[in-house]
């Protein structure tokens, strides 16, 4: 629990059918919803309405064929807040199998904040979308956004979020 809660990352732990069964503090700064608001629920309520039907299929798509990887890379993603702002969003998924079936793990990051570090005139935008091309900045090829780390260097691994999981799960079966 408390790597979640540590993380500066947004965290949603999703179920097979799409459900989120666990989610950390940042995820709720980051899409202004509390965790107990965002827990049960589709995470497609924080696609845009514009690309939540292909989401969906998506997301099935990830499970047939689960893979730790940046999702979306290079389509400029976007995520949605529960109040309906958009913020330009950088997305690292990851399997995690647990007694209970596969899950997946979901950091998001906001895009925003790397892109007004680089171009302050940008630090209240809300509608740009933020790629490493944007500002320069490559490490290991992958875009870096936020904290200046890579989003899958600091992520936690599926391994902890095992662990997570199956704890969180023992405790909800216990209530």
């Amino acid at each position: 629990e408390s790597v979640f809660d540590a993380s500066p990352d947004a965290i949603l732990v999703v179920d097979r059918s799409g459900r989120i069964v666990h989610a950390n503090a940042q995820a709720a700064t980051t899409f202004r919803c509390s965790p107990q608001e965002m827990i049960g629920r589709d995470v497609e309520m924080f696609v845009p309405h514009a690309a939540r039907e292909r989401h969906v299929g998506l997301r099935d798509a990830f499970l047939a064929a689960p893979v730790a990887r940046p999702m979306g890379e290079g389509r400029g993603l976007r995520a949605l807040r529960r109040d309906g702002t958009e913020f330009p969003a950088e997305v690292l998924l990851a399997p995690v199998p647990t007694s209970a079936g596969p899950f997946v793990l979901a950091v998001v990051r906001d895009g925003r904040c790397l892109l007004a570090a680089f171009h302050p005139e940008y630090a209240n935008d809300t509608h740009t979308q933020v790629t490493a091309k944007d500002t320069g900045s490559k490490l290991s090829g992958r875009p870096v956004l936020g904290s200046g780390r890579p989003l899958a260097a600091s992520a936690p691994t599926p391994a902890t979020t095992n662990t997570a999981i199956n704890a969180s799960l023992k405790t909800t079966s216990a209530s």
